[in-house]
């Protein structure tokens, strides 16, 4: 079985996220957004879908996210056995403000899609096992495949000014992630003005 042709996925997906876009302040006149997400709930099945996320729902989420792991690393870091891997510890925490749970974004299915071809490719004998070489391994094709296929579209939205269409939030965001990943930030919008920075002060010793 011959893989898919992704350049007409890539065009699929990027009509119906820019008509998405354009619609998006028609469908939720009050709303302002804070994250544009693409994610796939199971890549061997071909889905994939869109999401817009709201400031509101955002600290909602970033909050109780934050009070989950600073209970986590209280709980731990009082007991001896577990200081000793406190910096994993403190690393793992990262209380970073943001949408942590899909489940929690606002718009979360705005755009949903099922590429039948990339299932039943999955399914198949065909199907390819990473490539490796040496100690090197590439990721997983369906991996690959759709994050490249993501990565193409936000790059036509970008260059084709797209996002502009969209009432934004400063610094939103441009997001991809896989069912329980963390998201991958492929994108910030809207931002300030950069000044120069001054010349450096060097200290003569």
């Amino acid at each position: 079985m011959e893989p898919p042709n992704w350049d007409p996925i890539v065009d699929q997906v990027f009509t119906e996220t820019r008509k998405s876009i354009r619609e998006f302040s028609e469908r939720h006149p009050d709303e302002i957004c804070s994250q544009i997400n693409f994610f796939s709930v199971d890549l061997s099945g071909g889905f994939l879908s869109l999401g817009f996320d709201t400031p509101e729902s955002a600290i909602r989420s970033a909050h109780q996210h934050y009070e989950r792991r600073i209970a986590d690393a209280r709980e731990k870091l009082t007991e001896p056995f577990w200081q000793r891997d406190a910096f994993s510890i403190l690393k793992e925490m990262n209380l970073q403000v943001g949408n942590w749970d899909i489940d929690d974004v606002a718009y979360i299915n705005e755009v949903d899609w099922e590429f039948e071809e990339v299932g039943e490719f999955a399914m198949s004998d065909d199907y390819p096992e990473p490539h490796k070489e040496g100690g090197y391994e590439s990721d997983d094709y369906l991996q690959l495949s759709m994050a490249l296929c993501v990565w193409r579209v936000v790059e036509r939205l970008d260059n084709e000014k797209v996002f502009d269409l969209l009432p934004t939030t400063g610094q939103c965001v441009v997001s991809y992630c896989e069912h329980d990943q963390a998201y991958t930030i492929m994108r910030i919008l809207n931002w300030p003005e950069i000044k120069p920075a001054p010349p450096r002060h060097t200290l003569l010793f």
